[in-house]
């Protein structure tokens, strides 16, 4: 009999994949910090000086408003080609509601690459033609603020560095029962068919993982593999006669000047979109929305690179420039090449 038990133990177990994801890597220990001057040039890539000191693993950083470069060179092995490759980076603590604490944006070989490297986003997905080669990893770091109330000093660690490869079988099986598992707490009892069919196929993909092997073993790797190949074709068979269907976009509400100033706005729209062109790259399926047109004209003055970028994603319908006002003139001014 399936109980609340039964799916608590389950979500325990789930849990565990969460850190197994990781395989095959190497921690970077050290790092070169760069305080950045207030007088220096708002974009501008700040390299390792005079000035500049190390920064360990496990050292703690401190500051309002404050900015922090942070470098290393890194090679990414040969025979890590072909292998899903991530940076895990864990520089600083985003406050709830991310209206506080500490935001990142990196460059990698001096060109900005991607943001949220934060809280709630550590993993940074690196690309064939970086692997067997030195590439400069450079993270502008802020302090942040303290998101509305008295003045407060940010405190923050670098907790964590490091390039591994990915176990797909496992990171796909992680958010797949993750997320099953939520729906299943929250399908109402009035849908005792679908929930019930759900927990027996639930039960017999766990089953299929053995979790009295070694997690970092290719014989659990094999058994995650057996389970998601399993469940996959299993939820197919699974009647879906629901007149409702969802579907998901993206998207990002940045308000312009609100418990931040308007040049923290312009950095965060820079970290935010840099992301979205990530995340376009690794799953063209995934569709983004952006409705605020001066969010558009910072980035083309800041970043015309990335702005160049968010054009062509218009033109591959994976970017959506609309809103209540300004859609058909923003879609119209991407596709012919106008200026905002």
């Amino acid at each position: 009999m399936f109980t609340d038990f039964s799916l608590d133990k389950i979500a325990r177990q789930t849990a565990l994949l969460k850190k197994v994801r990781y395989r095959d890597g190497f921690t970077i220990s050290s790092l070169i910090a760069t305080e950045e001057p207030e007088d220096a040039a708002q974009w501008s890539l700040i390299k390792p000086g005079k000035t500049s000191t190390i920064m360990e693993v496990g050292d703690f950083w401190k500051g309002r408003d404050k900015y922090l470069w942070l470098h290393c060179d890194v090679i990414i092995p040969e025979k890590f080609r072909g292998k899903d490759v991530v940076g895990l980076f864990d520089f600083g603590r985003t406050g709830a509601g991310f209206n506080s604490g500490f935001e990142s944006l990196l460059y990698l070989d001096g060109v900005p690459y991607q943001g949220g490297v934060d809280t709630n986003h550590q993993e940074v997905f690196f690309k064939d033609e970086h692997i067997g080669r030195k590439i400069e990893l450079d993270f502008r770091l802020w302090s942040g603020l303290e998101g509305g109330g008295e003045v407060e000093i940010q405190y923050h660690q670098i907790r964590k560095a490091g390039v591994y490869t990915l176990d797909p079988a496992i990171d796909k099986l992680f958010y797949l029962l993750s997320d099953w598992i939520e729906a299943i707490r929250i399908i109402p009892p009035e849908d005792r068919v679908v929930k019930h069919e759900l927990q027996a196929l639930l039960v017999e993909t766990y089953k299929r993982l053995d979790f009295n092997l070694p997690f970092n073993s290719e014989a659990f790797s094999s058994s995650a593999q057996s389970g998601l190949a399993f469940c996959l074709q299993e939820l197919k068979n699974i009647d879906n006669d629901e007149k409702v269907k969802v579907g998901c976009i993206g998207h990002t509400h940045i308000d312009l000047a609100w418990l931040w100033r308007y040049k923290h706005t312009r950095e965060k729209a820079q970290r935010s979109f840099s992301t979205v062109q990530q995340l376009m790259e690794r799953y063209p399926e995934y569709i983004f929305l952006q409705t605020q047109a001066q969010l558009y004209e910072s980035v083309k003055y800041d970043h015309p690179a990335l702005y160049e970028d968010i054009r062509a994603k218009v033109d591959s319908r994976q970017w959506e420039a609309s809103g209540g006002q300004c859609g058909l003139k923003l879609t119209a001014i991407f596709h012919q090449g106008g200026s905002l």
